[in-house]
């Protein structure tokens, strides 16, 4: 999935596939940089608190990180995070949490790097309301 944009070395536009968990991958725009892209999920303007909603997707299988993002920004600095850790290319199929003792190190990593994002998120968002 998505093998015209994985691999791009910086941030760059492009188009790219979403798992959708059913029904087929939906298309969507955002910008991708290695086995990464961000986008816009949620507007001002669909948001009653008026705040906007950015996602993580990991390329090779579409499938949500699972940060709600206040910006562009914080989704992007967490990819440059899990970038550093290890090649995300090579997954190309949502892992089994029943086998995460079998997960190279730089996962667990990543699962650590993702939850501490979720944390400040979750902290900015109490701090808004």
């Amino acid at each position: 999935m998505n093998e015209t944009v994985i691999g791009r070395p910086e941030w760059t536009a492009g188009d790219f596939l979403i798992d959708q968990r059913f029904g087929p991958p939906a298309a969507v725009h955002g910008e991708v940089k290695g086995a990464f892209g961000v986008r816009l999920e949620c507007t001002r303007e669909q948001q009653d608190d008026g705040s906007e909603i950015w996602t993580l997707t990991h390329l090779p299988t579409g499938g949500a990180i699972g940060v709600m993002f206040s910006s562009a920004e914080n989704a992007k600095a967490c990819a440059e995070e899990m970038i550093g850790l290890g090649d995300w290319g090579i997954i190309t199929t949502l892992l089994d949490r029943d086998d995460a003792a079998a997960w190279p190190a730089w996962v667990l990593a990543g699962q650590a790097t993702i939850q501490r994002w979720r944390d400040h998120e979750n902290r900015l968002a109490g701090e808004g309301s």
